[in-house]
């Protein structure tokens, strides 16, 4: 079929009729090899290449996946740009967001996983162009949470991160870069690494693309970019290939969400989208903020206990760019994507009671009051807006201002307002006739930074100020914890 890293891969057929890869490895040595099988056989995703077999043969080694019929990601790009095979700009976009996904799981792991070879040769792709991620003989499991220090440098030129490179630490971060520099190649078309005639010095692609009109200049025709797709998408992968502050880089988490949001753009560029988006900062305003925040989401109670406040348990959601209007888009919490943030404050048990996908919040602008908003912040014009919870998992989720909360059971939704309580339930009996549902996890919803009153969002709620909610939800009510057993003081009930 083709060579594969350290190693050739071959199309092959089980008896079964299963159509299989093996990769012959040409070295006879166990590393690369025995890191590929432990991280395989530990994790499964559906964006990481499924490892189905392996086999030692004297000095030989044999590794056997799934098919990839797509071929890999680095050809599927050349192949565009040479004619040869269309590859739209939403089809890359969708890629993009499958290896995030994937190496998003290899990353909230414990023990952590570093691939230590993110590149398009190692992005695979099905017949009906899913994404996964493959080739693990370089990755590393890490038992500790951030960094993990390297015996010895492994990676594909181009593709490092120049700190990493520096240092053999390798962070979330210096994938990120590695993950940045595939943006780029998705963006142009071009080599992340090649080596001039006569130069011994090889060049790199993140060097030569310094800003979004370096990226325009490079742009790859054959995908069809939209300008807002292209700007986005070039806004992305120069922070995730800052070379110089790896804390400037987003997290794969962070990844995700963004482009779960852009493979859904406009086919088409309009004229709000054409207009510049970052609008000339007011006098005597922040001018700091490249995005506009629209809510936040404070832990303050888990398990019998209340969190202390800190920065690490407050969700901070942003729009995708500043200016008006903003694109709107909804927020998921769940077990998958939040884990990080809540094994410190969380026991096993009840982490596991959290559903992969929990709940969604989803905002809605309410686009005649905006277009009469006069009432600025330091983000701009604000948008008015109305907000709502939709229960998307197993849990019972309740929703309230005060002591007693509505119950949203799943798949219902439920408005939500600022300073609301979002409380996350397990159903204590679940054979009995009526569901008693107990809390394990209260969030608060605020449309004010909880650790500068003074910061506000873009957004602002227009929902009803009423005294309480109708009892709409089939669920029921829950009753928040009492103070004297762990629970919220009763200035917490209140409304701010």
């Amino acid at each position: 079929m083709g060579e594969g890293g350290f190693g050739t891969v071959y199309r092959g057929e089980r008896p079964d009729g299963t159509e299989i890869a093996i990769k012959a490895l040409t070295t006879p040595k166990e590393s690369g090899f025995e890191e590929e099988v432990r991280v395989l056989s530990m994790f499964r995703h559906p964006n990481l290449v499924t490892l189905m077999g392996f086999a030692r043969n004297g000095n030989q080694r044999f590794l056997v996946y799934e098919l990839m019929e797509g071929g890999d990601l680095f050809n599927r790009i050349y192949d565009s740009r040479k004619g040869r095979k269309e590859f739209a700009w939403r089809d890359r976009l969708c890629v993009a967001f499958d290896a995030a996904c994937g190496l998003s799981h290899l990353h909230f792991q414990t023990p952590k996983v570093f691939h230590r070879d993110i590149k398009s040769m190692n992005i695979l792709l099905s017949r009906s162009g899913t994404a996964k991620v493959a080739d693990f003989g370089l990755a590393t499991i890490s038992k500790k949470r951030g960094a993990h220090r390297t015996g010895s440098l492994a990676g594909t030129p181009g593709y490092m991160c120049p700190i990493y490179e520096k240092t053999c630490v390798i962070t979330e971060r210096s994938e990120v870069f590695s993950f940045g520099v595939v943006l780029l190649e998705l963006l142009t078309g071009r080599y992340a690494c090649w080596q001039e005639v006569g130069d011994k010095a090889y060049k790199c692609l993140y060097k030569e693309l310094r800003n979004l009109d370096h990226i325009a200049a490079s742009m790859d025709k054959s995908a069809k970019w939209t300008c807002l797709a292209f700007a986005e998408t070039g806004k992305l992968a120069l922070v995730c290939v800052d070379d110089k502050d790896e804390e400037r880089r987003p997290d794969f988490t962070e990844l995700v969400r963004l482009l779960r949001g852009m493979r859904d753009l406009p086919d088409k560029d309009s004229a709000e989208a054409l207009t510049p988006r970052t609008p000339s900062p007011k006098k005597g305003l922040p001018s700091t903020f490249e995005k506009p925040l629209l809510w936040y989401l404070q832990c303050v109670w888990a398990e019998d206990k209340p969190v202390a406040s800190a920065s690490s348990n407050i969700l901070k959601w942003r729009a995708e760019a500043m200016g008006h209007p903003i694109r709107l888009r909804g927020m998921t919490f769940g077990r998958v994507e939040h884990e990080q943030m809540l094994q410190p404050i969380l026991g096993e048990q009840l982490l596991k009671c959290i559903s992969r996908q929990a709940f969604m919040i989803e905002a809605k602008a309410d686009d005649k009051a905006a277009a009469t908003e006069t009432e600025t912040s330091a983000w701009g014009k604000r948008v008015p807006c109305t907000f709502q919870l939709h229960n998307l998992g197993k849990n019972g989720i309740a929703v309230g201002s005060g002591q007693r909360c509505t119950v949203v059971m799943s798949n219902e939704m439920f408005p939500l307002r600022d300073g609301d309580r979002i409380i996350l339930c397990y159903c204590e009996d679940p054979g009995a006739a009526v569901s008693k549902w107990v809390p394990f996890l209260i969030f608060n919803f605020s449309l004010h930074d909880p650790e500068d009153s003074s910061q506000c969002a873009a957004l602002r709620d227009t929902a009803p100020k009423t005294t309480g909610y109708a009892p709409t939800a089939k669920g029921g009510y829950v009753e928040l914890p009492a103070p004297e057993k762990g629970g919220l003081s009763p200035a917490g009930y209140a409304r701010r």
